[in-house]
């Protein structure tokens, strides 16, 4: 299932952002030095986490189009992509496979499409 292997490599590439760490200032702490330093702190925290948060949408992104190219990838080699049958084998295969990862999504659209496969076929004769 080589197909395969290619959009996962892909996937595991990818790299979650790290959030960074929000400065503070201890309760009661009226040291005008350290207030300032506080004051300095916050202004950089929040330019990391606005670059952050660029880089979490960014990976959401390249993580959505990764999965769609897999889903599409996946649907034509099980030979339904553009049928009748492709949302509803999908949507089965994901509703008891994803919790297990993508492999376990591909097994039960594979046996899903197994089972259905003359009908699917007679389908595809007619159209």
């Amino acid at each position: 299932m080589a197909f395969f292997d290619v959009y996962i490599d892909r996937l595991n590439k990818l790299s979650f952002p790290t959030s960074p760490p929000k400065p503070y200032l201890a309760h009661g702490e009226l040291d005008p030095q350290k207030i300032h330093k506080y004051a300095i702190d916050i202004a950089n925290y929040n330019d990391e986490l606005k670059e952050y948060k660029e880089k979490r949408a960014r990976y959401y992104e390249d993580k959505n189009k990764i999965e769609a190219d897999l889903k599409t990838a996946l649907l034509d080699n099980l030979g339904i992509k553009g049928t009748i049958f492709e949302q509803p084998i999908f949507s089965l295969a994901w509703e008891f496979g994803h919790s297990a990862g993508w492999q376990e999504v591909y097994n039960y659209a594979s046996d899903i499409t197994d089972k259905f496969r003359e009908v699917i076929d007679k389908y595809n004769k007619k159209n």
